[in-house]
């Protein structure tokens, strides 16, 4: 049996449930969430909003009582405790980066912070498999758990204005990917070449919540290879 945790409930206006396990960044708490998400179905739910450590359901209309919804969730859950079920086995999606001041205004600031050469740093970021949370701030903004915690850095006390899409970056014991440009707060230490959210696609995004996630170094000549390869597709849907 797989460990159980203790959930708590919190009612959110009346139309919302906010269910909650330890407050921490871990995976096997997030594979809980989602084992849970899984097992719970029913025609008054509309949407199922997954974080870190909780799971929040949201009502079509509003609730006078949510006891009767803890009972079912909690009898849900220990289901679950009781029969586990092996999750499906995990999609690995391997994302190239260019580590390189060329493309990460940030890494000469964050190496100097973080007292490590490049080349430590490089092996410390790509050495993890990281789980792939979800998404949030933006779309296709991957929340990955599987820092090292060398590599840990508090997000910057000023904001970026504008950060560029693909951007690699490192904010607190999180890593991620900036998909598109937008302003922000985390350390930029590379840049995928890759589009990691399309809009005109059946899957917009790159991976699904549950994937690991894998980066691979690559010098410049192979990123700026992919760079033009996408460039020239690009260019040949356009005509």
């Amino acid at each position: 049996m797989s460990m159980a945790y203790t959930l708590t409930y919190f009612p959110m206006g009346n139309r919302a449930l906010l269910i909650e396990w330890p407050s921490q960044i871990d995976v096997d708490i997030i594979e809980d969430i989602w084992q849970l998400r899984a097992a719970l179905s029913d025609d008054a739910i509309t949407e199922y909003i997954v974080a870190y450590h909780s799971l929040t359901i949201v009502f079509s209309v509003a609730q006078k009582d949510f006891n009767p919804w803890i009972q079912w969730v909690q009898e849900k859950y220990a289901h679950i405790k009781n029969n586990p079920t092996a999750l499906l086995p995990k999609k690995v999606v391997e994302l190239p980066v260019y580590y390189s001041s060329e493309v990460a205004p940030d890494l000469e600031d964050y190496l100097s912070n973080k007292k490590i050469s490049l080349q430590e740093m490089v092996h410390l970021h790509t050495k993890p498999e990281y789980t792939l949370f979800f998404y949030g701030f933006q779309p296709g903004f991957m929340y990955l758990g599987g820092l090292d915690k060398k590599l840990v850095q508090p997000r910057k006390d000023k904001p970026s204005a504008v950060v560029n899409s693909g951007s690699v970056a490192v904010g607190g014991a999180q890593t991620g990917i900036y998909p598109l440009a937008s302003p922000g707060g985390w350390h930029i230490i590379g840049h995928c070449p890759l589009i990691l959210f399309d809009p005109q696609l059946p899957e917009p995004c790159i991976a699904k919540p549950g994937d690991v996630i894998k980066f691979r170094a690559v010098e410049k000549n192979e990123y700026q290879e992919i760079l033009d390869s996408l460039r020239d597709h690009k260019m040949l849907i356009n005509h």
